[in-house]
């Protein structure tokens, strides 16, 4: 059983990035005891098969330009997957405030197009502030570029 679930979940970790909590779930469903998980992650480890720099790095730079999310929705995925703060940081490096701030002003602008011009200016601008928020943008940076976008 051991080295089936191992050869599956290298199989697994070769496709696509996981994190540790990923493969804890994984071979919980699997019906693996605690002993064997601790053993099957050091192995993973050990061989390169997980690493947690790797997988904040891919989940950033997908998050980020695929997906359009803010550092602060980035952030709390991570963590929520146990990742611990230094990866999270070090990871949140490769988006710089430049290519966020553009992210974010295509991403209102887009929003602001399917926005209907009848309502107050200062709705349209509370509707964009949230979306932004929403999506994980900062407060700051979301009102800045909102009032931008709307004038």
């Amino acid at each position: 059983m051991k080295n089936a679930a191992i050869v599956k979940l290298m199989r697994l970790c070769s496709v696509k990035e996981m994190c540790t909590s990923d493969i804890i779930g994984r071979m919980e469903r699997m019906g693996i005891g605690k002993d064997e998980q601790d053993a099957i992650l050091k192995r993973l480890i050990e061989e390169g098969f997980l690493n947690e720099e790797r997988y904040a790095t891919a989940f950033v730079r997908d998050k980020s330009r695929i997906s359009s999310w803010g550092r602060v929705k980035i952030r709390y995925a991570l963590r929520s997957k146990g990742i611990s703060d230094e990866i999270i940081d070090a990871s949140l490096e490769e988006v710089t405030k430049d290519e966020e701030r553009d992210r974010l002003h295509r991403l209102l602008t887009l929003k602001a197009k399917s926005m209907k011009m009848e309502e107050a200016r200062d709705k349209r601008l509370a509707k964009l502030v949230r979306f932004a928020i929403a999506r994980g943008f900062d407060y700051d940076s979301s009102v800045r570029v909102a009032k931008e976008i709307i004038g």
